[in-house]
């Protein structure tokens, strides 16, 4: 239920859309990372934090989007 800010590696842009709420960010870029968590934690909108902490982005939703993801099973 938190506010995710992860980067574009591996199976997570996959889980990260299916799931929502998630800034991705891309690797080995330091700016970007530290942009997008200032962003999240400064947004004159209050509804940016809000919208992406209630997002679905929890351990349960992301154990059945890799198990969708493993299976290739459609969202």
């Amino acid at each position: 239920g938190l506010p995710c800010v992860a980067t574009k590696v591996g199976g997570i842009p996959e889980i990260a859309q299916q799931l929502g709420g998630c800034i991705l960010v891309f690797p080995d870029n330091s700016r970007e990372l530290a942009s997008a968590i200032n962003k999240v934690l400064t947004s004159p909108k209050p509804n940016l934090r809000a919208t992406i902490k209630n997002s679905s982005f929890t351990v349960v939703a992301m154990i059945s989007a890799l198990k969708k993801l493993y299976l290739n099973e459609s969202a």
